[in-house]
């Protein structure tokens, strides 16, 4: 994204959280959207999906305006819904922009000309929100007044006009009807909070708190809480509860059983119509786990905190068990409407929860999909065991629940759905490995064996875990684009197979075996490290220049950008403890995320002996060349 200077704070979550007194940049914001973006397609081939949202979250802010003209006072949320929906049009407006390729400080540039009745009164070459709007503008409240009215009407028409030109193909044809139409957006959305009466700053503030808080940056939820309890009131670090099903008279209940012991009273669905609630307390099973947090069952368990009366009363209290047992059955219902088939519906959040609303937040999705499972699937289960608290702290996107029968962490779906998104990734000059056969050099079905392979890799990463991530720039011609595996050729195909046992992977090209330097120098490396690496790339295709597929370019930005939540998905789901950044480009990614990472030299053009020296230094190993391979391989 290119544009006027401005100031480049992208700051980490915590200072965005707190720190109001500086102001929030435009482009600073835009840039931001790409931290939470879980859009599959990059650039403007998203696009759709988010003019979708853009159209959706101006669609809730005249919704919100329609309730506040009908209910008047007794829409007492309005401010705050106001707020809340500003923020996400602010979001995908941004995001699309983005996309576009337009900096939101540009479009600002645009912006101080005259409408019929209006006329821009904020800072010419604005760089904040703050500077956007007047200055010394109240901000009391949202106002419901009919230029409101007209204005978000005006707005709305304008999002309107958007989404016809794309679907037309105007947009296509044309791309500066693009950016005609994101300016005239941005003006209507100016004008529509000047007469509002809210502020653009403190609704992309709250937008922030908001979406970082469902996919935070720092996925640090400090320490549990019962940490720093007597170890007779902490919740169970690992235990197995078993469901056992019984009929009497054609009506079936379940019995809970720890350790052989009956827990609780027994449960049926309390309901004319079966409906399958008996098993519901796998959700404060679910709660415990992932969360951390479950009154119910520390009743159930007697593990009340009664070493501080104050907590035993307002946390561990019944109505903390009321407010979980609220959360259970609202739950349950929701997901028989909406998700008849899964019944695994997202959690927003849930108020009058102590001290637990930002992990609701954030963690309720994973401790729901614990917790939730098919209607006819409940009756099959023999038990849970869950150990989730391993390491201390809750690991994200790893829960190590166990459910016997139907299992929650499927590392190899979650395998195979991650290459699927990388064989549906397209780009000019650039081979996708995972899904393009090069006709000189690619045997029958290369592009699914490679797809195999990096599926056999990544799922055994998941399951076993690993010590150390390596992360270079791109695939190359010798190396990646044939085997479909970061930093490997194909003569050490069979080493990395060996890196999680001996996984069977296979070669996808005809032909002599070609060798890679740069494999060759980082193998060196591996062969003399012993312990688990997952290897990867900023931009994990090959890019060449147009004219010449067996070529290497760098790849660009927009490339890098584009596959941002790959690389995010990937860290977030592996949890390495050591991150190596390999030459320049790895390192600027990284310090894009703002994920500290060991630094070293990439191996090419003569780099060789200062990235093997780089990693001895950091492993405390030597890497000399030896007569005898290791064991591993």
């Amino acid at each position: 994204m290119s544009g006027a200077a401005g100031p480049s704070l992208l700051r980490r979550q915590r200072s965005l959280f707190e720190d109001a007194k500086a102001p929030l940049g435009l482009d600073e914001y835009q840039h931001f959207t790409t931290r939470t973006d879980r859009n599959a397609k990059p650039g403007t081939e998203g696009l759709g999906f988010v003019l979708l949202g853009l159209f959706g979250e101006v669609g809730g802010l005249l919704s919100a305006l329609k309730k506040k003209q009908r209910d008047k006072d007794a829409f007492v949320a309005y401010h705050d819904v106001v707020l809340e929906e500003l923020g996400d049009t602010l979001w995908y407006f941004a995001n699309a922009a983005l996309r576009a390729e337009l900096p939101l400080s540009v479009i600002a540039q645009r912006t101080p000309a005259r409408l019929d009745d209006w006329d821009y009164r904020g800072r010419t070459g604005a760089l904040t929100f703050v500077e956007l709007q007047p200055p010394n503008q109240a901000f009391g409240g949202a106002t419901f007044s009919g230029a409101v009215e007209h204005r978000l009407l005006a707005l709305a028409g304008k999002v309107g006009r958007l989404l016809e030109d794309w679907s037309s193909g105007r947009i296509a044809e044309n791309r500066d009807v693009l950016s005609a139409d994101l300016v005239e957006i941005f003006r209507a959305l100016l004008a529509a909070a000047e007469d509002a009466e809210v502020s653009l700053d403190e609704a992309a503030r709250r937008n922030i708190v908001k979406t970082l808080g469902r996919w935070p940056d720092d996925a640090d939820w400090g320490p549990l809480f019962d940490a720093d309890y007597p170890v007779e009131e902490q919740l169970p670090r690992r235990l197995t509860m078993v469901f056992t099903e019984r009929t009497v008279d054609g009506r079936p209940y379940v019995v809970q059983q720890l350790n052989s012991v009956n827990v609780g009273s027994r449960l049926t669905d309390n309901r004319l119509e079966p409906d399958d609630y008996r098993f519901h307390d796998v959700f404060h099973l679910a709660f415990a786990g992932v969360l951390g947090w479950s009154p119910t069952l520390r009743a159930l368990l007697k593990l009340k905190r009664k070493s501080r009366p104050e907590i035993d009363e307002n946390e561990d209290g019944a109505r903390a068990i009321i407010v979980e047992e609220g959360i259970s059955t609202w739950i349950f219902g929701h997901a028989e409407q909406r998700f008849p088939q899964r019944r695994q519906p997202r959690l927003r959040a849930a108020e009058g929860c102590p001290r637990i609303g930002t992990r609701l937040r954030s963690r309720g999705t994973p401790a729901l999909a614990v917790g939730t499972r098919d209607s006819r699937r409940f009756p099959n289960f023999q038990g849970i065991e869950i150990s989730p608290w391993r390491r201390g702290h809750y690991r994200p996107r790893r829960p190590y629940h166990r459910i016997r029968g139907s299992e929650v962490t499927d590392h190899r779906r979650a395998a195979q759905r991650f290459v699927r998104r990388l064989a549906d990734s397209q780009f000019d000059d650039v081979f996708n490995p995972y899904s393009d056969a090069c006709s000189d050099h690619d045997g029958a079905n290369a592009p699914a064996i490679r797809r195999r392979n990096l599926t056999l890799v990544l799922e055994a990463a998941l399951t076993s875990g690993v010590d150390s991530f390596w992360i270079a720039r791109d695939l190359g011609y010798r190396g990646g684009r044939r085997t479909g595996l970061a930093l490997t050729d194909e003569v050490h195909l069979p080493a990395h197979g060996g890196l999680y046992g001996d996984l069977p992977l296979a070669r996808a090209t005809r032909g002599p075996i070609v060798a890679e330097r740069t494999a060759t120098t980082i193998w060196q490396v591996l062969r003399c490290l012993g312990r688990p690496v997952f290897l990867w790339n900023v931009f994990p295709f090959h890019p060449h220049e147009a004219d010449d597929a067996m070529s290497n370019r760098c790849h660009t930005r927009a490339e890098r950008l584009a596959c941002r939540p790959l690389l995010i998905w990937l860290l977030e789901a592996l949890q390495p403890k050591t991150l190596v950044a390999i030459g320049r480009d790895a390192q600027i990614a990284l310090d894009d995320l703002d994920i500290p990472a060991q630094k070293v030299r990439h191996p090419s053009y003569g780099g060789q002996a200062e990235f093997i020296s780089g990693m001895e230094a950091h492993y405390g190993i030597s890497a000399a060349p030896r007569a005898a391979q290791g064991s591993l391989f």
